[in-house]
Parts: C-alpha cells; structure tokens; sequence
C-alpha cells in the first residue's frame, strides 16, 4: 500500500485528479498503475482508501474508496529533541513517527551543535520531512511541530500537555523508565555528548525525571526509538505493526 496526502478527503466513489508535488509523487516515483491501491491522508488523521483509474503525466486519477482511520495510540507523546547534524536527524524523525509521536520540537542545549531554526533545521523543511516519514508508514495525522526552544524554555510547562510524565534521557545514570500514571509524556533527548549536570540539575527542579535506556551511550536517533518504543511497551499500547 502506497500513501498520499490531499488537502481534503473526497467522499466514497468520487473520482479525483492527484496532481502536483503528490501526482508526482504517485506516478514518477512510486510510478503506481491502473488498479493499484492507493490510501488518501489528509495529514489530520482522515484518511481512505482508493484505487488508481489512470496514470496520467505528472498524475494519477483515483477513484476514492470508504473512509478509515489510523490506528489509536496508547500514549500522547511530545519529543523534545536535541537534533543531531546531518542523516541523524532524519532518521530520528522517521523513527519519531513511526512511533506514534504527536509532536516535535527541537531544543537548544549547551551541547547542542545544530542551530534549530536555521537552514537545514528550518520550519518548513522539518514538516515536509515529518510528513514523508508519515508517507511510509501509512500514517495520515502528521506530528504537530512545535516552535524551537533553547533548553530552559523547553522544561517549562506546555499549553494541552498539563500532567504530563516529564522525561529525560541519560547516558550517565538515571531511573528505568517509570510504569506511565498518565496518557501524556514529554520525552525529552540531549545530544551527541549528552546533557551538562548544570542542565540535569535545573530539569530536575522544574518537575523532569532523569531515566536511563541502559549502561552504554546512545546514537540519538537509537534513543529516540528505543525510548519511544519503551514508552509505548509501558503504556500497553496494543497496536499491529510489521
């Protein structure tokens, strides 16, 4: 199954003309033809299934099928990532959505070597990569993306996560990750060279745990997945998955 997002999903039975940077997508690369299934997405969590009529230049007719959604989550997730340079960050990100991450926000640590923000770390380059991760996976609601924040800004409190586990890996020691009270967490992820004690201390005094994956240091993106993927285990999430 390949996937495509539309601004809208049309109802069942209509037949639509995908053109533009998705057509392109459908019949350059993925190079779909006639009778192939194709889901819609919306990038809001509506999606459909539909099956291609014709391959046109630069697009593709579908005729949309009945309406479906993603699978639900057991957890609301926010990563508070400390990008790493470079295919790092990319891979953090696919994993982040593979994982089921509502959102994503990309924090400014005393160790943190990429500007968050500033060119390849730009707002628009950023959700166009979270919405083709989303593509692979058959995901239709894309992370939320929130606004970068240097490392202070990012332990204070967020508007629609009050209660929240709040989180933060260490390579240097810490507590296994906790049985969840609650269906909200922050997890917050430090850089290659992890977090100061100076960042440890002021995380701790504004309400974080430090938690530890184990006693050898992490790639970021690895902690991005195996925290993710310990979290969801934690919070009995029941989903099916290859």
């Amino acid at each position: 199954m390949r996937q495509a997002f539309l601004d809208s999903i049309p109802s069942a039975g209509t037949e639509i003309l995908v053109d533009g940077d998705e057509g392109h997508y459908l019949s350059r690369v993925l190079r779909v033809r006639p009778g192939e299934a194709v889901r819609l997405a919306d990038a809001r969590g509506g999606a459909a299934e539909s099956s291609v009529l014709e391959v046109r230049p630069g697009g593709a007719l579908l005729r949309v099928g009945p309406p479906e959604t993603d699978p639900a989550p057991g957890l609301e997730c926010a990563l508070e990532l400390c990008p790493p340079r470079g295919e790092a960050l990319d891979l953090a990100l696919e994993m982040a959505v593979q994982l089921g991450v509502s959102a994503v926000r990309l924090v400014g640590s005393e160790r943190t070597l990429a500007r968050p923000g500033e060119g390849p770390l730009k707002p628009e380059r950023l959700r166009r990569r979270l919405r083709e991760a989303c593509r692979q996976c058959l995901r239709s609601a894309v992370p939320d993306l929130w606004e970068p924040a240097a490392f202070d800004a990012a332990c204070a409190p967020v508007s629609g996560f009050a209660g929240a586990a709040l989180l933060m890996l260490s390579e240097r020691g810490g507590a296994r990750p906790p049985a969840l009270a609650t269906g909200r967490v922050r997890l917050m992820v430090g850089p290659e060279g992890g977090f100061t004690a100076a960042e440890f201390a002021r995380a701790q005094a504004a309400g974080w745990t430090r938690v530890s994956l184990g006693p050898l240091p992490l790639k970021t993106a690895t902690a991005v997945a195996a925290g993710l993927a310990a979290l969801a285990a934690l919070a009995g999430y029941a989903g099916a998955g290859a």
